[in-house]
């Protein structure tokens, strides 16, 4: 873990949708996350410091026979914008619950 971290990431590729005021992106992906952000691939133009909303699909769990989806949900601020995607910080509203999707896409 990079010693300039406050927690530490994980390479996961997760399905990832981000809402701001004028764009509404989905198929987007996760390069890696933690419990205080993550680093989305996009080539959406962003800007540091741009307010987004953010839904990460999280991988779903068997629980007796039932299959539950769970979804982290947070509001956050674009830490660093790259050519390849951005760098979010979640804020502190940060929460996970169950979802049921019916479009069987993310």
């Amino acid at each position: 873990m990079d010693e300039r971290r406050k927690s530490e990431r994980f390479e996961l590729k997760l399905p990832v949708k981000i809402l701001t005021r004028d764009l509404d992106l989905t198929g987007l992906r996760t390069a890696d996350i933690s419990s205080l952000g993550a680093f989305v691939l996009t080539n959406e133009p962003f800007h540091a410091g741009s307010s987004v909303d953010i839904s990460v699909y999280l991988p779903s769990m068997q629980k007796e026979t039932v299959e539950t989806r769970c979804m982290l949900k947070a509001k956050g601020t674009v830490i660093r914008a790259e050519i390849n995607g951005i760098a979010v910080e979640f804020d502190r509203t940060c929460k996970i619950s169950p979802f049921t999707d019916n479009k069987k896409t993310l």
